[in-house]
This record gives C-alpha cells, sequence and structure tokens, in this order.
C-alpha cells in the first residue's frame, strides 16, 4: 500500500509509455496525497507539472474511498505565457491515465 508521497516521471519514460500505451500502474494512497511530478517540453521550453491525487472519505459510503485528482504547473520562464495550455493538459491525461488513474477523470478545461 502507497503511504502518499512523490513520484518523479522522467520525459523518457513519459514517451516510451504513450508511444506503447503500457499501463504502468502504480500505487496511490487511501489515507494520504500522492503527488506526481513532472516535465512537459515545448520547442525549447518546459513547465514543471505536479499532480496531486488526495483521497477522501464520503459520510455515505463509509467503507468507500473516492479520490479527487487536480494539477497545477509553472513555467521555465515569465517571458513565455503562450505557452499551450492544451499540451500540458493533453501530457497531464496521459500520466494521470497510464501511470495511475485510480478512478476516471477528465482533466479538461471544458470540465472546470
Amino acid at each position: 500500500m502507497n503511504r502518499g508521497g512523490y513520484t518523479l516521471i522522467r520525459l523518457q519514460t513519459q514517451s516510451d509509455a504513450a508511444q506503447k500505451k503500457i499501463s504502468r500502474d502504480r500505487s496511490v494512497s487511501q489515507t494520504n496525497p500522492t503527488i506526481v511530478v513532472f516535465r512537459v517540453e515545448e520547442a525549447a521550453h518546459f513547465a514543471a507539472v505536479q499532480i496531486v491525487i488526495a483521497p477522501f472519505k464520503h459520510p455515505d459510503y463509509p467503507e468507500q474511498v473516492f479520490y479527487r485528482a487536480s494539477y497545477r504547473y509553472s513555467h521555465c520562464s515569465d517571458a513565455l505565457q503562450r505557452f499551450d495550455h492544451p499540451v500540458i493538459e493533453r501530457h497531464v491525461q496521459d500520466v494521470y491515465d497510464i501511470y495511475f488513474k485510480p478512478s476516471p477523470w477528465n482533466f479538461s478545461s471544458k470540465q472546470r
């Protein structure tokens, strides 16, 4: 059982998994947030991305664990305001779907 913590996913590992569509399931804590850190590259720039997969309980289902997933990112420089958000969003969705996915989640900005 995962007790929470950080997972770093290297660029080459992301690329290999995405191309082969291999599910590399990682455990997700049922009691503490699981934090995933990775980098997205676009041309000569990059963004540092963090996904947090946090468990929670619902009083109507005390034996069930639910998960809330969210992400945030930071550009490599302030001059990079035009970094394509859909590119980051796609990478976040791929990393979540390929490596974790304790439950289906849609990171699309259309769902906000």
